[in-house]
Formats: C-alpha cells, sequence, structure tokens
C-alpha cells in the first residue's frame, strides 16, 4: 500500500473511530497499520492498542539508503513517548566510523517527511535489524543502555 493510501485509510479508521462505529476488523487493521501513525495522534495509537506511557521496552525502526551518504543508517528510537533519531556508518563503532544523535523526532522534518514517503529527503529503505552490520548492532545497544 502506498503512503497516500496509508495516510488515507488511518483518515477512514479515525471517521470510524469518531461515529463510534468502528468494527473489530478495523481494529485490528489500525493495530496493523500503527507504524505509520504518527506519534503525536492519542486518538490513533490508542484505538491501536499502543499504551500512553509505554514501559521502558523500546521501538527501534532502522532505515538504509544504500551507502548514498556516509552516515548510511538513520536509527529512530522510539522510549518512553520520545523519539531519538541517529545517523550511523557501517562501520559505527570504529574510530573513523560515524554514529551522532540527529536529534529528536519532532525537530528533524526531513525525516519526518521521509516516513510520510517524501521522496526528496529520502532515508533509504526500512530494514530489519538482523539485516544490520554487526557494529550498527552494537552502537543501538549501547545507545539502548544509556
Amino acid at each position: 500500500m502506498t503512503s497516500k493510501k496509508i495516510k488515507d485509510r488511518l483518515e477512514y479508521l479515525r471517521g470510524e473511530i469518531e461515529a463510534e462505529r468502528i468494527s473489530y476488523g478495523e481494529i485490528f487493521e489500525l493495530q496493523s497499520l500503527v507504524k505509520h501513525i504518527e506519534p503525536g495522534d492519542v486518538v490513533l495509537l490508542e484505538w491501536a492498542g499502543v499504551p500512553e506511557f509505554p514501559e521502558s521496552t523500546p521501538t527501534i525502526r532502522v532505515f538504509d539508503n544504500v551507502g548514498k551518504t556516509w552516515d548510511r543508517y538513520t536509527v529512530i528510537i522510539y522510549q518512553d513517548g520520545e523519539a531519538d533519531v541517529f545517523g550511523m556508518s557501517s562501520n559505527a563503532d570504529a574510530p573513523n566510523g560515524f554514529n551522532q544523535w540527529s536529534g529528536s523526532l519532532a525537530e528533524l522534518p526531513g525525516v519526518l517527511e521521509a516516513l510520510g514517503g517524501d521522496t526528496s529527503t529520502d532515508i533509504g529503505h526500512e530494514v530489519e535489524l538482523t539485516e544490520l552490520p554487526q557494529a550498527v548492532k552494537n552502537c543501538i545497544g549501547k545507545r539502548l543502555a544509556v
């Protein structure tokens, strides 16, 4: 599904919630679209079953721009109501590697736009943690331990 279709579908589901006629199937669909819901959208997040004050279990999303820039990986760590963004190179834990906090997600409109499907600020495609180089996994682990 394209990001426009996902956004349209989320707005449709919001309408069903507001009209108090959302079905169990639609709630299940909303839960499957949770990673596309804006972090501040309390109504959709609540109906999707996302806790308002999550336990300290983080959610991690990683995007790979396939080496278009030195900070190839964009790592977003959602935890305790915050979303921090980090740039990392493939050798993030090496002395000549790159592993830097870029800011909070709300402060980085380019990343927000890319998450919404804007390709002019391409952060790449989302990848699974298992696909990452060990150096990047190590740095993510260290970031979570802080």
